[in-house]
């Protein structure tokens, strides 16, 4: 359905192929940045939307669970991911029968922990 790219880096932290620690992330605090850190350990600083049904962090899908909604500046730290979703892919999906709510069209970013394999958890900066 969706166009995704999973990177590397994730799949080597699944099987468990490095028992090293994590590297210093990247900073990014722009959204220009983003494109050129997918694939790469970073720490995403930044306008918090925390009153919206998937949270964000400068754009990018975090865990904000238990924090404040009111926060305005958050950060995170994970291998942030990207996931490219066409009207091509929505259409097929349509045609299919199994329609599910989505975002619609768009490059969406998402940031995950090496350890959980899940959103990485937020906190304010």
């Amino acid at each position: 359905m969706k166009a995704i790219l999973r990177l590397a880096p994730l799949l080597l932290a699944a099987c468990g192929a490095s028992k090293k620690t994590d590297p210093d992330p990247l900073l990014v605090t722009r959204l220009d940045q983003l494109p050129a850190a997918v694939g790469r350990y970073v720490t995403v600083r930044g306008p918090a939307e925390f009153n919206r049904k998937q949270p964000l962090i400068l754009g990018v899908d975090v865990d904000a669970d238990g924090l404040n909604p009111g926060i305005k500046e958050a950060e995170a730290t994970g291998y942030l991911q990207v996931t490219v979703v066409t009207k091509e892919d929505l259409a097929r999906e349509e045609q299919s029968g199994k329609v599910a709510a989505h975002r619609g069209p768009g490059t969406y970013y998402s940031l995950v922990d090496p350890k959980t394999r899940r959103l990485a958890k937020a906190r304010a900066s």
